[in-house]
């Protein structure tokens, strides 16, 4: 549907996110190895990857 999640995945713009929000994810996510992810759910994991790709690509670009 209109708000589905694949659809609003799709739609999502990493560097519209706000400084705060990216420094935030980043801190609660900061102990989080994929291997544990992985190891709970297949579907976790890729939701974590979601996450983290974007959250990188955007930090990497902040530095440049």
């Amino acid at each position: 549907g209109q708000n589905g999640m694949l659809r609003r995945f799709a739609l999502f713009k990493p560097s519209k996110v706000h400084p705060e929000i990216l420094a935030r994810v980043k801190e609660m996510l900061n102990d989080v190895q994929f291997t544990q992810v992985q190891a709970l759910s297949a579907g976790a994991c890729t939701f974590f990857i979601w996450v983290i790709a974007p959250l990188t690509f955007v930090l990497y670009i902040q530095i440049l």
